[in-house]
């Protein structure tokens, strides 16, 4: 099987790949089934490798009788979850392959195309989140919907920020590839770029850059397409003080959970610290208003 069209192009395509495959359970789950023997690694890329070949052999693009292909895939396959060579071709085994969603289709390509445009990765600096030092976020509003099948539907951020030294753009973090983000106000956004260990991050940009004490209001929207439901939790993480914060969760009338929470974290891995009861108001919602807010990580719990 030729690689000669392949090029090399894509460290943040390789990382992409390698996050979903390891912590999206569906794709995750395919693979697993073909590690044979105990095995730690993040990715295996021989089972990978078995995936692609299991697809080639009923599309009708391998002979059935190549036993040999996984072996053979194997080097491609471990190039691209590199990133070190990944052509077009080999990118849409993956995605057939594994059945990857639209929206984790379009984050690929885009990035295969942002990869691709950029000059080598020998030549440019590791992306870097912007500092927190850098602005002060002095409001935050934050209204989490829940869909009637019981899913996040989608998220909107109202944040007013100050520059503290002179900036052209926030960065926002988050913890799942199921989502899209989208800027109403205060700027656009840039492509995401996967952290590891499960975050993601997007550059909104500003209109023009701002000065040190000049401030700016950003409404952005997260649409979430979840194919398997995650875990009943809304949480915001808060590093430096923010003055005013504001938490809503609204459920859909004809899905309100058992009970709810609100509670604090010590950090997104731990279990909450503090747990206390809250009481749905008519309209299905829970909200919680909070001042001068530092180094905590915040939100709702619930059970159906």
């Amino acid at each position: 099987m030729s690689t000669s069209a392949e090029r090399p192009s894509a460290p943040g395509t390789g990382l992409l790949l390698r996050t979903l495959l390891a912590e999206y359970e569906p794709y995750r789950r395919q693979w697993r089934r073909h590690v044979l023997r105990g095995g730690n690694e993040a990715v295996h890329r021989g089972a990978v490798a078995m995936v692609i070949a299991e697809y080639l052999w009923d599309n009708g693009e391998a002979d059935e009788a190549d036993e040999r292909l996984p072996r053979r895939l194997k080097d491609p396959v471990g190039r691209a979850l590199t990133g070190r060579v990944i052509s077009r071709r080999t990118l849409e085994w993956f995605i057939q392959a594994f059945g990857f969603t639209e929206s984790h289709q379009t984050q690929l390509w885009e990035q295969m195309r942002a990869d691709r445009e950029e000059p080598s990765p020998l030549h440019t600096k590791a992306y870097r989140p912007l500092p927190a030092s850098h602005y002060i976020t002095r409001a935050l509003n934050e209204h989490h919907v829940i869909g009637r099948d019981g899913l996040p539907l989608r998220h909107t951020t109202i944040q007013v920020i100050e520059a503290i030294e002179s900036i052209s753009y926030y960065t926002y973090q988050f913890d799942t590839s199921a989502a899209s983000i989208e800027v109403a106000r205060g700027g656009r956004a840039g492509r995401v770029h996967p952290l590891g260990d499960g975050l993601f991050a997007v550059d909104i940009h500003f209109a023009r850059e701002l000065t040190p004490g000049e401030s700016t209001t950003l409404e952005y929207h997260t649409v979430f397409r979840y194919d398997e439901p995650p875990p009943t939790v809304f949480r915001r993480g808060v590093s430096r003080r923010v003055g005013s914060v504001a938490l809503e969760v609204q459920f859909h009338p004809d899905r309100p959970p058992a009970e709810v929470g609100y509670a604090r974290w010590e950090g997104l891995e731990d279990d909450p610290v503090s747990v206390e009861p809250v009481v749905l108001r008519p309209d299905h919602s829970v909200h919680k208003a909070l001042t001068d807010v530092e180094a905590t990580v915040v939100g709702f719990t619930w059970h159906w």
